[in-house]
């Protein structure tokens, strides 16, 4: 019944290309594809959640009675994110540049070359290296080292950064600040580095553990990998720092700490933003980063925000960070979290559905905490009942903390990422400027917060340069007559911006 159904569902294309013209047709129905098929339902798949909200809301019930009619019997038609489709999506805008979103690709290229060397460079050197303190010396777990690290667009940069410092400590990349939000992945990351340079182990693949974007990462020159110097790293939250600070001070023996953290080939400082309110201690770390970086050592550091918003640092430390490698990690996007979703899944032996995992993934967009927390929540309660999760179960279960994220999304957020999109200051779109351009991104930004944020026609135009209701509602209707008719330029603006939204 199955294969007799897929040769329904061409049928019922054709007759959807005559309902809906060629226009619509070719703009939004043919970038679905068929997911699944039961005898009592038909599971299409969407590139992203713009395609996916679009044609729910307005195909979609067309197109299931089109299918009934063909088929001759009652059939439902679900739509979801296809996570292919999506990563195929996002890799056509980035090597075509669809949708004018404003991508370095010079940049990206050498990027990925040097991650990829990085890959085909890291060693398998052994190194036994005594620990100086012992509260913070053990060496990360695994759920923490590089190899288990999911590499995404939201990260990738980062990542790379982060394989080219291990390859050439003390190099170009010096130092190294990464900054992103609670949840992104910066500690994962700057303990997979500190664990890489301790143990020497091979990296043998970027991405997950047992999967990746790419496969196994091939040797450049077919042979073994090239051996790396054992190197002296330490890893200290700013928090840390400050604690072996101050009982140096307390002990009257400023000089053993000095001498101790001057002698590491790698410093990484995780969270520096701890330090805000510690002046000695910004002196102190200012003097040990110097020392270390006018002596070919290598700095890591992270924190919560990028180093001109750390206001609260000394101006001669933000200097130091500003003249290194500065990356920014964004939340995962739909594609990361079902990878990490899968990589933990497999390591402790999940036996979750792939449907479920992509449920969760494609519904709780905030960090990586809130994804493992709502897999180990399923796992255990398919533990419990000793049989398998269904969808319905899945949303039972995770009720209590069942937010569609995309609520959380501010009208801030739509105002800068719809600047970013358009190369714009994002003060124009609240101005009073008649231009164009500056138009026709302020009614795409109206038209997605009336989408996205849940707030009131007034309350939109009032943040958008104290415009009416009625200039909201006309602007909403314009974007949409626009979407249905105009070039697939507008289009393909709207679903990047939509995707920068998701992925922020």
């Amino acid at each position: 019944m199955a294969e007799l159904h897929l040769e329904q569902w061409e049928c019922a294309l054709d007759k959807m290309r005559e309902e809906f013209g060629d226009q619509h047709f070719d703009r939004w129905i043919s970038l679905l594809s068929v997911r699944r098929v039961s005898d009592l339902e038909i599971e299409l798949g969407a590139p992203n959640h713009f395609v996916l909200d679009w044609v729910r809301q307005r195909f979609m019930e067309r197109m299931t009675g089109i299918c009934r009619r063909v088929i001759g019997r009652d059939v439902m038609l679900n739509i979801v994110v296809d996570p292919q489709l999506y990563q195929n999506h996002r890799r056509q805008q980035e090597i075509y540049g669809l949708g004018r979103r404003r991508v370095d690709a010079p940049v990206a290229a050498a990027s990925l070359q040097r991650c990829a060397a990085a890959v085909h460079a890291a060693a398998s050197a052994p190194s036994v290296l005594a620990e100086r303190f012992d509260e913070t010396g053990a060496v990360p777990a695994c759920d923490l080292s590089i190899e288990s690290f999911v590499s995404g667009t939201s990260n990738g940069h980062a990542f790379g950064a982060a394989l080219c410092v291990l390859e050439n400590a003390g190099g170009l990349y010096n130092p190294l600040f990464v900054h992103g939000s609670t949840g992104v992945g910066k500690t994962h990351l700057l303990k997979g580095l500190y664990h890489a340079f301790r143990t020497g182990r091979e990296i043998i693949r970027p991405g997950d553990g047992a999967g990746s974007d790419g496969g196994d990462a091939a040797l450049p020159d077919g042979g073994q990998p090239r051996p790396r110097a054992p190197v002296e790293a330490r890893y200290v939250t700013a928090e840390q720092f400050f604690n072996h600070f101050s009982a140096s001070m307390q002990d009257r023996r400023p000089h053993k700490f000095r001498q101790q953290y001057r002698a590491f080939d790698v410093l990484i400082v995780d969270d520096i933003q701890q330090l805000a309110t510690k002046k000695k201690t910004q002196i102190e770390f200012l003097h040990t980063f110097d020392a270390l970086v006018h002596s070919g050592r290598q700095v890591v550091v992270s924190a919560n925000a990028a180093p001109g918003q750390l206001t609260d640092l000394d101006p001669s430390l933000i200097s130091r960070f500003l003249g290194g490698l500065v990356v920014r990690m964004d939340r995962p996007d739909y594609a990361t979290r079902l990878k990490i979703l899968q990589g933990r899944a497999r390591r402790i032996g999940s036996r979750l559905s792939e449907s479920v995992l992509e449920l969760v993934a494609e519904s709780l967009r905030g960090s990586g905490h809130e994804l493992i927390g709502a897999l180990m929540q399923l796992d255990v309660e398919a533990r419990v009942s000793g049989r398998p999760l269904d969808i319905e179960a899945a949303r039972r279960t995770l009720s209590e903390r069942w937010l569609d994220q995309r609520r959380r999304i501010t009208i801030e957020k739509v105002q800068e990422c719809v600047a970013r999109h358009y190369g714009l200051d994002p003060e124009i779109l609240v101005s009073r400027s008649r231009d164009r351009d500056h138009s026709r991104a302020r009614q795409v930004a109206m038209y997605l917060a009336l989408r996205c944020t849940g707030l009131s026609l007034a309350a939109i135009g009032r943040y958008f340069g104290r415009r009416s209701h009625s200039t909201v509602k006309c602007s909403e209707k314009r974007i949409m007559k626009l979407l249905d008719s105009a070039s697939s330029q507008l289009v393909q603006d709207v679903q990047a911006i939509h995707e920068l939204l998701e992925s922020d």
